[in-house]
């Protein structure tokens, strides 16, 4: 079947896509330096900086920031696609700087977005939708590895573990990835999986321009080998889908400390790609460095070898990365002159050379038998027959112009190398079962060690379980004791605090009382005092008046006698007379008044001792209760306090029992839990061991028959893919979508 992809078309194809402003960006400027033709096939600079002259450059296609994913797919991928299924190597990578959009054009922010997903995805779907839709009579399989360039070390990002691997070269599988791990898949959904695996594992960092910057050149390669089972051709293709990190300006990014670093080696590997990409294009030949990059060694046979590659510059329309952009598009422009040789990438199969074989023996056979007639008609004429002829090499030439003789001399040697590497690996395969098998024995008896450890484990924890749940039991025990006894010792001592506050209270009243006694006491003196004094004066008023009563005859007498005339005198005297005389009656009245209040004041004040004494008393009993009662209640708190501080000592001493027993138990889990990891382990070994037996079974009986391989986890098995099933429906819908989001990558 001859291939319908155009192989005439040997440029690389080159387009450019540009994305909207970001947020900086608009606030930097809004203003734009881009100017798209209407034939989408040029783009224009409006340079500020240089000279000021606008700049031209051509591309195969210029997506504006409006164009699809879908559209982007069908202008730069679609072509790729369509040469990987006819047989013809394929690579397409974005370049531009960090945050170019490059990220969200190879994968888009989501594998499953029918929209929004980037060039890979839809590429690895398109791959087997026309897988699904060829003819019956071919078989496919399909195998993918996924890698990134970091710090200018190559990392199996498949295989995390496996970094640091080496660039190798020969003449059967030119230059590939030494260890690299190759999985053998025969869905797009196991695909996706691997990818986001894969992209997982990836190194990225944030700068001041973006995020979730690439700090890595990352290399997803699916490489889908066709049968034709009809006339056993066999066609092999590779598909590198590049997502090249950005180049970056220190000055803008920031970079620095491990970010410098990395920057530096994308700068420099960016740098050796331009570099051969120039070598490449310039009309006198000249060394191509290849070898001075990891990333340049690994395209070498996409840069100007037999495959078709797809470019595509993603470049931002701000003024503020104008320079940036400028070299992107020269970047482009120069690749854009790289001519590449396209060819079909033809494999002869075991049944094929066989084929091939027989018919030469046939065709040999033929000449044989007429050289013989032709030898045996010039005897019977007379002619001599040499012994040596030199034969022209031009006749050779013309009868093989067509190179299939050297093709298949070539594939024969190829087959017989490939060949005795196949022994030399099933040699080392049996020997490899051989060392299985005898781990397999001694991983037997491990299991079986450790099955018996595992049980005494469990008798352990059982005895441990059983004395944890007594001790929990006693602790429960005492916890309640404890409370109880808590309980009993706050409601005495809340009793105890409520008679303290009533014999402080009733103190207070003794000495109140004792305080209105005393005052009493002293009114008392103090009346008593009082009515003595009063007393003593009545009795002067009394005697005083006793005596000028005695004296009022003799002085009446010798007053008639001697003062006839002051008879006025004499009334006025009889006046004051009477006026003492009501005076004193007043004042004897007052005495009579007071000795009646002295006697009625000794009455209340015996009265008063009467009851003072009853209420001391009485205060007295109930003082000596209390203070029985507070001794009682001071011997009861001690009590408690000793039953308490024994029952801290018993609890502090049960909870170290218990953490050491939890101590115990944690450690007894720990190693159960290790004996369990190493049991699986070794179940899995076995598994494994068994499975591989099985399979190396199966294999030692299939030698003869091309069958010979390594064994190989469940990625690397072969899966085949029959054509013409015809039910694998793409989800790649044709629609419009505005493209004007913040893309930062």
């Amino acid at each position: 079947m001859e291939p319908s992809y155009d192989l005439s078309q040997d440029n690389t194809l080159v387009l450019c896509r540009f994305r909207p402003h970001n947020d900086f960006e608009r606030e930097f400027s809004s203003k734009e330096i881009v100017e798209i033709a209407q034939d989408s096939q040029s783009v224009t600079i409006f340079q500020t900086k240089e000279k000021g002259e606008p700049l031209s450059f051509p591309f195969d296609y210029v997506f504006d920031e409006n164009d699809t994913q879908s559209t982007v797919y069908e202008k730069a991928a679609r072509p790729i696609v369509d040469g990987v299924m006819e047989g013809v190597n394929g690579t397409i990578f974005a370049y531009g700087q960090t945050s170019g959009g490059k990220t969200y054009t190879m994968t888009g922010p989501n594998f499953e977005d029918p929209v929004d997903m980037g060039l890979i995805p839809r590429m690895i779907t398109n791959v087997f939708y026309q897988i699904e839709n060829s003819l019956e009579h071919l078989e496919f399989t399909v195998r993918v590895s996924y890698s990134e360039i970091y710090m200018e070390k190559i990392r199996d990002l498949l295989a995390p573990e496996h970094d640091n691997l080496k660039i190798r070269e020969n003449k059967i599988m030119g230059v590939y990835v030494e260890g690299i791990t190759e999985s053998y898949t025969s869905t797009g959904d196991e695909v996706f999986e691997w990818m986001k695996y894969g992209t997982k594992n990836r190194t990225v960092g944030a700068n001041n321009m973006n995020m979730k910057s690439s700090r890595s050149h990352a290399i997803f390669s699916m490489t889908v080998s066709q049968t034709n089972k009809l006339d056993y051709t066999t066609r092999i293709a590779k598909l590198h889908m590049v997502d090249l990190a950005g180049s970056e300006k220190v000055s803008k990014t920031g970079a620095e400390g491990l970010r410098l670093e990395e920057a530096k080696l994308i700068n420099k590997s960016l740098t050796t790609l331009g570099i051969v990409i120039t070598a490449l294009t310039e009309s006198k030949k000249s060394h191509v460095p290849y070898r001075s990059s990891k990333l340049t060694r690994l395209l070498q046979q996409s840069l100007g070898g037999n495959g078709k590659m797809s470019l595509i510059i993603c470049c931002s329309p701000s003024l503020y990365n104008e320079q940036e952009t400028i070299s992107s598009l020269r970047f482009g422009a120069r690749a854009k002159l790289i001519k590449n040789t396209p060819k079909v990438n033809r494999e002869y199969t075991l049944a094929e050379l066989k084929l091939l074989l027989a018919q030469a023996r046939e065709e040999i056979r033929r000449k044989d038998k007429r050289i013989k007639v032709l030898e045996d008609l010039l005897r019977q004429a007379g002619i001599a027959i040499p012994e040596m002829v030199d034969l022209d090499e031009s006749d050779f030439e013309d009868e093989y112009r067509d190179g299939a003789y050297a093709d298949v001399i070539q594939e024969l040697e190829d087959l017989r190398s490939r060949l005795s590497e196949e022994v030399e690996n099933s040699l080392k395969l049996k020997e490899d079962v051989k060392e299985a098998q005898t781990e397999s024995e001694e991983y037997k008896s491990v299991y079986s060690v450790m099955e018996q450890h595992i049980k005494y484990m469990d008798s352990q924890i059982k005895n441990f379980e059983n004395s944890q749940k007594e001790k929990e039991d006693l602790i429960e025990k005492l916890t309640v004791g404890k409370e109880s006894y808590e309980a009993e010792l706050s409601a005495i001592t809340t009793k105890m605090l409520e008679q303290e506050q009533k014999l402080n209270e009733r103190e207070v009243e003794i000495e109140i009382l004792k305080n209105k006694l005393k005052n009493m006491k002293g009114d008392v003196v103090q009346q008593q005092r009082t009515e003595e004094d009063q007393r003593n004066e009545v009795k002067k008023e009394i005697y005083r008046k006793y005596t000028v009563s005695h004296q009022l005859p003799p002085i009446k007498e010798s007053t008639i006698e001697s003062v006839s005339d002051e008879v006025y005198d004499e009334q006025k005297w009889r006046e004051e007379k009477r006026k003492m005389i009501r005076d004193l009656q007043k004042r004897i009245s007052q005495v009579v008044d007071l000795e009646l209040a002295l006697e009625e004041a000794r009455e209340n004040y015996a009265t008063l001792e009467l009851t003072m004494s009853e209420g001391e008393r009485a205060l007295k009993k109930k003082t000596d209760v209390l203070e029985r009662n507070l001794e009682q209640l001071t011997l009861m708190y001690h009590q408690l306090a000793s039953q308490k501080s024994a029952l801290s000592v018993d609890k502090q001493v049960a909870e170290r029992k218990s953490q050491r027993l939890q101590e115990k138990i944690r450690i007894l889990e720990d190693q159960l839990k290790k004996a369990n990891v190493e049991l699986d382990k070794c179940q899995r070994e076995i598994k494994y061991l068994t499975e591989t037996f099985e399979k190396t079974s199966k294999l030692s009986m299939l030698g003869s028959s091309g069958g010979l391989g390594a064994i190989v986890p469940s990625g690397r098995i072969r899966k085949s893919i029959k054509g013409g099933v015809g039910s694998f429906k793409p989800q790649i819908p044709e629609v419009t979508r505005n493209y004007s989001v913040s893309i930062n990558m």
